[in-house]
């Protein structure tokens, strides 16, 4: 992309952009005057100090001084680099980029990584070796369509279903698609044998997605016996258990309409809670309750 090229993009998605829109994806917004004024997401305070003026299209807070515009705010939110925020911002208020070469970072290979991994255990799921999952969503009163709404899938048995299947995704399937496997939190390596594996296995899975819509992780229930029950994705550039709850994106419209969230223990509560029509039902992902949920 030519530095004009950037430029004239740059401010073509400022000027689409709704700042007020997409701060209040996150943040409970009251009208305050000309502006609108919330808890600041980005530091603890029982008094609301943090403004959006819809007219300049800025943000600020008076506790804690952090400030700028809709780029500023989703860099800091999701902790995007800028590269990445113009494509989110982009992508959402339909304008087409230029192609830059180079411009990539780990958190966006792995967000890529993550979506290839859900699209195969959606696939498993449904395939023979996947009806003993199905049999236990439907014992838990999960039918197909819930499953479907919230990309449930399972990890088949085996070492290396998964590893073999990101590693036919690619043309450079070696060493560096293994890389991202295990900085993703997908694979696991042996330290006596350097050899990679699949970290979820024989587990029905729960994607966990973001405010961007983004699969920044997974959680694994297994199926029968065995040790641990869930399995999370440890973190990574793209995942953080403590600043992430499950099914937020489902519940977000619900949350913001009714200025109250429904927390829970786990992905099923979540999703049962959901599917009896409490729409502000979200889960913690196996954590304690952090300042970073409550924000």
């Amino acid at each position: 992309m030519a530095g004009g090229d950037r430029s004239d993009a740059i401010e073509m998605v400022r000027a689409a952009a709704d700042l007020y829109e997409v701060v209040s994806g996150y943040v409970a917004l009251k009208k305050s005057g000309a502006r609108w004024r919330g808890l600041c997401p980005f530091h603890t305070e029982k008094t609301p100090s943090f403004y959006v003026d819809p007219d300049k299209q800025l943000y600020y807070c008076f506790g804690c001084s952090s400030g700028g515009d809709v780029f500023k705010f989703l860099m800091q939110y999701e902790k995007l680099e800028f590269p990445e925020a113009l494509r989110s911002l982009a992508a959402r208020y339909n304008v087409t980029l230029p192609a830059r070469e180079g411009e990539t970072s780990e958190r966006k290979k792995i967000i890529g990584l993550n979506r290839e991994a859900t699209t195969f255990f959606r696939e498993q799921l449904m395939k023979p070796a996947g009806e003993k999952a199905r049999r236990y969503l439907a014992s838990r009163g999960i039918k197909r369509e819930v499953a479907e709404r919230f990309l449930v899938g399972y990890a088949p048995e085996g070492w290396s279903g998964l590893k073999e299947h990101l590693a036919r995704g690619a043309a450079n399937s070696g060493g560096p698609r293994e890389a991202l496997g295990i900085a993703a939190g997908l694979l696991g390596r042996k330290e006596e044998t350097g050899r990679t594996y699949d970290r979820f296995r024989d587990r029905v899975i729960f994607p966990i997605l973001n405010l961007s819509d983004e699969v920044v992780g997974f959680g694994g229930r297994i199926i029968g016996t065995g040790e641990p029950k869930y399995l999370n994705s440890p973190d990574t550039a793209a995942f953080n258990k403590g600043e992430n709850l499950y099914a937020l994106p489902v519940a977000r419209e619900a949350i913001r309409k009714d200025g109250f969230a429904v927390l829970v223990e786990g992905y099923m509560d979540a999703i049962a809670l959901q599917t009896a029509g409490i729409g502000q039902a979200v889960a913690t992902l196996g954590t304690g309750f952090t300042t970073g949920h409550v924000r």
